[in-house]
């Protein structure tokens, strides 16, 4: 516990960046294999279940809050400076431009051979006859070249159109919130760690915990959702 709070007070204090208060972190041994979390344990362990009174053995301490994990805190503030309704109008007005738009359609799409008289591009030649067919079977002699988008699967230009504009917003925005998230990344990691550091500490200090039997443990595991640390 002591070194946990010793990196809390580093990294609250700046004396560490938050990066380097993950690596401290990982050195550590597990909470529950401590000495400490075993005397915690014996001094909550009571002699009966908590939720139905029964003394049968085992019994077990149940943890009532689960940490909130570093991730969850980090999306959760990260969210507060990333304004995407502001963000998507930036790109539409002002990131795409008409040259840009052309080349990212040009760059997803090929020429194809395709039947001259339904643009479908499944075509085959025929040698015995010397003709081409498409998969519609219509026969011809010489197909046609038209350009197919292939991440869309379409030959049809408004389609396609409509692929690249959808498609061309989508990375532009995932573009400005990386930008977004790299520049505010050292600020949300620390505040996010320190809460999940503190959400740890609790955890570890038997804060929220009772003594329960093993079907009530089971029962309460399953409606939460998570699988149980045994203690």
């Amino acid at each position: 516990m002591n070194e946990l709070l010793n990196i809390k007070d580093m990294l609250s204090k700046d004396l560490i960046s938050y990066h380097e208060a993950f690596e401290l972190i990982k050195k550590l041994p597990k909470a529950w294999g401590t000495k400490e979390w075993k005397d915690l344990r014996a001094r909550h362990l009571k002699d009966s279940c908590e939720n139905c009174g029964s003394c049968e053995k085992p019994l077990v301490i149940q943890h009532k809050k689960q940490p909130i994990s570093f991730k969850v805190f980090y999306d959760e503030i990260m969210s507060k400076h990333i304004d995407y309704h502001k963000i998507r109008q930036d790109v539409v007005t002002n990131k795409i431009t008409r040259t840009l738009f052309i080349d990212f359609l040009n760059k997803n799409s090929e020429l194809r051979s395709a039947c001259p008289e339904c643009n479908n591009i499944s075509v085959r030649e025929k040698k015995t006859i010397g003709k081409f067919i498409c998969a519609n079977k219509h026969i011809f002699e010489t197909p046609k070249k038209i350009m197919y988008c292939k991440p869309a699967r379409t030959s049809n230009k408004d389609k396609a159109i409509d692929w690249a504009i959808n498609r061309l917003v989508s990375d532009l925005i995932y573009e400005e919130v990386k930008i977004i998230r790299n520049q505010n990344d050292n600020i949300v990691g620390k505040e996010a760690l320190l809460k999940s550091i503190q959400e740890s500490i609790e955890y570890r200090e038997f804060k929220y915990v009772k003594t329960c039997c093993k079907r009530c443990a089971f029962i309460e595991d399953k409606k939460r959702g998570y699988v149980k640390i045994k203690c």
